[in-house]
């Protein structure tokens, strides 16, 4: 159960208020706490709080690839646009009349936030360069391999003609896979 907590408010003397503040708030009924907008701050907090409650029993497991996890969240916010995207397609007007006039549909509203939390996670993933980065750790990764490849042909004792074959098949071979053959 919940700590209850005192009102955090002040009486007209400078002393503390000594009434316990509402649920999911830091402030009694005598201080504010029914009013809409704290009420409605109140309701978002206790939802908050349940979240995070169940999500800890649960379990959290960390990241392991945090480059995957962005990649994964990029996916889904560019399945989300294309999502509203269709959805926006299949209505007939943008607009809609109600009691207090001409209204936007929140579809427009829902559309324009997933569009711009894709292009915030793809301008991450473009920022970080991943491209040049794996090009770079290919290419160190061949400069390892063929080290690795003329020590073991001259460890082996092959003879100078014999390593440049040796070479030449190899790197034939690699072309293939690359190729895709």
């Amino acid at each position: 159960m919940a700590e209850r907590r005192l009102c955090g408010a002040k009486t007209r003397a400078g002393h503390p208020c000594g009434r316990f503040a509402m649920r999911g708030q830091a402030r009694c009924r005598m201080h504010g706490a029914l009013t809409p907008a704290n009420l409605a701050a109140a309701r978002r907090r206790e939802a908050e709080e349940k979240a995070l409650r169940a999500v800890r029993a649960g379990g959290v497991s960390p990241v392991g690839d945090p480059i995957e996890a962005l990649q994964e969240l990029a996916a889904e916010a560019v399945a989300l646009k294309d999502h509203f995207a269709a959805r926006l397609k299949a209505l007939e007007q943008l607009r809609y009349q109600s009691g207090a006039g001409e209204q936007l549909r929140a579809e427009v509203g829902l559309y324009e936030r997933a569009l711009d939390r894709a292009q915030k996670f793809l301008a991450d993933l473009a920022r970080l360069g991943l491209d040049e980065r794996r090009v770079r750790v290919t290419e160190a990764q061949a400069a390892v391999l063929l080290g690795v490849i003329v020590r073991g042909l001259a460890a082996a004792g092959l003879a100078e003609e014999q390593q440049l074959a040796a070479r030449s098949a190899i790197g034939a071979e690699l072309r293939l896979i690359e190729a895709g053959a």
